[in-house]
Order: structure tokens, then sequence, then C-alpha cells
């Protein structure tokens, strides 16, 4: 018998479980921040082997870019592995990006995107909750990383070339803007903005052309 696919999103909220099907997605518990136990306690009740997808949505991300001599090979995966071990403390909730040649066209250059967590704790805690109760982590997906499927949002240039868009998003944990080169996320951000306020809208305005400028 098959295993269904456990979905999982965490931001700076908790953690919410869902299964999605045919019908669409349904959520099967919630947890708050810290809950890490009962979570792990939850998880024990699930049926065993059954695979894990993570949607993570939090504010601790940076984003640089390099440009770096053209290697390819194991030399090429060992320079990229040197650079993000630089810029983050943990490389493994972070990933190079290739975009290309460099705008000045110098050869035997590329230009490289590190994204990731600055800080991890929080997220590594929940996955250490999945590990004790012996489900697979399969995929972990960064929440800019989905907005390149809104396809039909992001226009096309004249030359067919897909224009640069900023695109935000508001979600329990926030507002998420983000910056697509193309269909590739360069830059996001989450802002923590109350709801229920009279202001909502225009402070959301106000975030979106702060990034924007």
């Amino acid at each position: 018998m098959r295993c269904e696919t456990l979905l999982l999103a965490v931001d700076t909220l908790g953690l919410i479980a869902c299964h999605g099907d045919e019908h669409g997605i349904r959520m099967l518990a919630s947890f708050a921040a810290g809950e890490h136990a009962a979570f792990g306690a939850w998880l024990d009740g699930r049926a065993p082997g059954e695979r894990c997808r993570m949607l993570v949505d939090l504010p601790d991300e940076a984003f640089e870019v390099e440009d770096l001599p053209r290697v390819r090979g194991a030399d090429r995966r060992a320079l990229l592995a040197r650079r993000l071990a630089a810029w983050f403390p943990d490389p493994r909730y972070a990933h190079a990006l290739p975009l290309g040649i460099p705008p000045d066209g110098r050869k035997n250059f590329e230009r490289v995107l590190f994204a990731g967590l600055e800080r991890t704790a929080d997220l590594q805690a929940w996955v250490d909750a999945l590990g004790a109760a012996g489900k697979q982590l399969e995929r972990l997906v960064p929440a800019a990383a989905l907005l390149p499927r809104l396809n039909a949002l992001v226009p096309r240039l004249g030359n067919g070339d897909v224009a640069a868009r900023l695109l935000a998003g508001a979600g329990r944990a926030g507002l998420r803007i983000t910056l697509l080169s193309g269909r590739q996320p360069v830059f996001s951000r989450l802002v923590d903005i109350p709801r229920g306020s009279t202001a909502d809208t225009l402070v959301r305005e106000a975030e979106i052309e702060r990034t924007r400028s």
C-alpha cells in the first residue's frame, strides 16, 4: 500500500501538517512555535515510512551574489560548497543558483546567487522531530521558490523573455515580498504586519515600495 505524502509548513508561528489529494489540501494538525515534542508524539501515530515535504516561510534569509571562475565537475561542486560555507552557518539550509554570464560580459566567469537561512535553530528542531519519528524528509522548499510557479502573473517582454517582477503575498506569518528575475527568485523578505489594523493596506503598500526602492 502506497503511503501518502505528508505536507508540512513551518513559519514563525509554528507548524501545520496537511495532506493533499485530488480533492485539494486538508489540514491534519497544527502545532504552535516550540511544540516540537507534541509534533513528535503526533508523528508516532502516523504510518511508518511516510514521506514528508516541508515548506519553509521564515524571515532569517540572506541572498548574496558572487562572480566566480567558471569551472566544471568536482572543482565546481567544491567551489560552491566552500562559498556556501562562507556565507551561511549551516549550508544544509542554503543553495547556489547560477545566474549566467556576469552583466559586464567577462569570459570564464559566472554569476551565482547564494540563498539560505542565517538562523536555523527553529527549523532544525522540527526537522529533528521528523528524524526521531523515523520520517523521511524528501524535499525542503523555501516559500520564495514557489512564486515562479505563478507563471500567469509574470509578463513577457517583446523578445519572449520573462520580465522581472516584484510579487507580494500575505500569509499567516506576515507579508512575503519576492523579486523574480525571469522565473528565478533573487531576493525575498518576510515582513511582520499585524492583522486587524485599519492601516494594514497602507503598511503593506509602504513595505512593497520600500523593497522595490
